[in-house]
């Protein structure tokens, strides 16, 4: 879905900045004590693992051009989904990497890869969990779509 650039246009000066380079936040992922228990190792403080609460789970992924929202209980609706950071104005601004897909994707992803794709469809994930993750799969879209999920 491709949708129209807004008058200031966020997306374009995010790619103008880098020069072609998009500079990505981190996108920091808690996970609930009952997936794992962080390594420590992401380069985070110690102090900062646990920065949302027990409850919400220590921090044990890092997430990278992700266009993904982390399903987990208690999330912020933009959580997992990774921001590009420019500069606009003298100030620090960001935009969803989604977002800027959905608005420029020819120009980020390029021509081809939108046709065929429409998008973004993988990234990387580093896991620093201090064990062994737990077993799990990644469906298909097509399984995903019964349950009213995507």
């Amino acid at each position: 879905m491709k949708r129209s650039p807004p008058k200031e246009d966020p997306a374009r000066r995010a790619l103008e900045y880098g020069d072609g380079i998009l500079w990505l936040a981190p996108t920091w992922v808690p996970r609930p004590p009952s997936i794992g228990e962080p390594g420590g190792r992401l380069k985070l403080d110690r102090r900062d693992l646990y920065a949302l609460g027990m409850k919400r789970g220590g921090i044990c992924e890092r997430w990278i051009a992700s266009t993904v929202r982390a399903d987990n209980p208690g999330a912020p609706e933009d959580e997992g989904l990774s921001y590009v950071v420019f500069e606009s104005g003298g100030e620090l601004k960001k935009i969803l990497l989604k977002e800027m897909i959905e608005l420029i994707g020819d120009d980020v992803l390029g021509k081809r890869a939108m046709r065929k794709y429409g998008g973004l469809k993988s990234f990387t994930k580093f896991f620093d969990y201090a064990g062994p993750l737990p077993f799990h799969l990644h469906q298909k879209d097509e399984h995903l779509r019964k349950y009213g999920k995507e």
